[in-house]
């Protein structure tokens, strides 16, 4: 079915004022804030939305929530949608994962379907940052080429081309803000859609 985005979409380079959070703003704790990144994308997304929350107390509040954070892992993206929505904001994660399952053997393989949604993942966070001014929390891995290295960043912006006659568009890449910056700015990086697309974990957090 065809995707009914709007046709008057903005094209071209389009970034979104988000205020940027360093996930080194509060000190270390023992878990270490190697693994405060999800927090830290919460205060912006909020922040972003004119609340100007303060960054230890979103971490206090969201190590309350059942299941938000996992010790020495970090935060689930279950968690971080209600710790936004804690806040008057309306949030809802989505994953863009498919895998062929034998049940008779309990074997899982790569899904033919898979590669759909992760497009349809991607025109949808493009479709978020030009169509409704909303910037998206999403999982990837560090400077997006350290494998295993699990890290959530804010897409701000994207460089995309006209909507086509299916209502999609192509994407040339998406800026985010890096919320682990201790040794670089972190703000307004940018990444192509190859790397995003081999990188990403086909998680993402939408707010309204």
């Amino acid at each position: 079915m065809p995707n009914r985005r709007r046709t008057d979409s903005p094209t071209g380079k389009v970034i979104l004022p988000v205020p940027f959070v360093s996930q080194y703003e509060i000190g270390r704790d023992s878990d270490g804030l190697s693994r405060a990144c999800g927090a830290a994308c919460v205060k912006m997304l909020l922040d972003y939305r004119g609340q100007n929350v303060d960054f230890l107390a979103i971490m206090r509040e969201g190590q309350t929530i059942k299941g938000a954070y996992i010790s020495g892992i970090g935060w689930a993206h279950v968690g971080l949608t209600a710790l936004i929505r804690n806040h008057n904001v309306g949030a809802y994660a989505e994953e863009f994962r498919a895998v062929d399952v034998d049940s008779k053997n309990q074997e899982f393989r790569p899904s033919q379907y898979e590669s759909g949604h992760v497009e349809r993942g991607i025109q949808k966070i493009a479709g978020k940052i030009l169509d409704w001014k909303m910037p998206v929390i999403v999982s990837g891995v560090k400077n997006w080429k350290e494998k295993d290295k699990w890290h959530d960043m804010v897409i701000v912006g994207v460089e995309a081309g006209p909507v086509d006659l299916e209502g999609n568009r192509e994407i040339k890449g998406f800026y985010y803000h890096d919320p682990d910056d201790e040794e670089a700015d972190g703000r307004n990086r940018f990444v192509d859609k190859q790397t995003f697309r081999t990188y990403w974990r086909k998680f993402a957090i939408f707010i309204d």
